[in-house]
């Protein structure tokens, strides 16, 4: 049952873990066997060539951690996108004039895309019902 679980919810697919294993271990044996090479050279000239083992190694086991966190990622904006559709929740006018976002307390209205404003969660009011109630437009986004 914990099996079924993981594979429903988890982002990666038992051929993706299995690759990004094989990936993995390649890497980090070579970065290993390159570095227990080029500890046991005396010269410099000599722990050149072991060092770019243990540098290529350790790129591609970076790469395997990178690709696995990547592939996962994207895996969950898919899932993201199914449940939740991008809709335009905002009506682009109002019958008094266009939408600003403001805050409870604030001295300024914003436009819905300012940053200021951004995922604060202000409910939309009409520019009129903002400058009715005192506020000024932001120096920013100029609403």
């Amino acid at each position: 049952m914990l099996v079924r679980a993981l594979r429903t919810w988890s982002p990666w697919s038992p051929a993706d873990a299995i690759r990004w294993a094989v990936v993995a271990v390649t890497g980090h044996v070579l970065w290993i066997a390159g570095w227990w090479l080029a500890h046991r050279e005396a010269v410099f000239g000599d722990q050149i060539r072991w060092a770019t083992l243990a540098v290529a190694g350790f790129v591609i086991a970076a790469y395997s951690d990178v690709s696995w966190l990547l592939r996962a990622r994207w895996a969950i904006l898919r899932r993201r996108e199914a449940l939740f559709p991008s809709v335009e929740t905002l009506p682009v006018e109002l019958a008094g004039g266009e939408l600003v976002v403001a805050g409870p307390g604030r001295d300024r209205f914003h436009t819905p895309s300012c940053p200021f404003a951004a995922g604060r969660g202000w409910s939309p009011v009409s520019r009129s019902e903002a400058t009715a109630a005192g506020q000024a437009p932001c120096g920013v986004c100029e609403p």
